[in-house]
């Protein structure tokens, strides 16, 4: 029988952002991420889950 698996990772990495504000950094941040101006690499992996599909 073959069974397919996911595997789920959750990664982090820290980016220095300057804005005038927190809101205005996770804003710019959002921006950033979705031009694909920042990209996470391996960074620190913080979770792995394995299931069933």
């Amino acid at each position: 029988m073959i069974y397919n698996v996911a595997v789920e990772e959750l990664v982090c990495d820290v980016f220095e952002i300057e804005a005038d504000s927190p809101e205005e950094a996770l804003e710019k941040a959002q921006k950033m991420y979705y031009n694909e101006e920042i990209i996470l690499e391996p960074g620190e992996l913080l979770d792995v889950q394995f299931s069933i599909e």
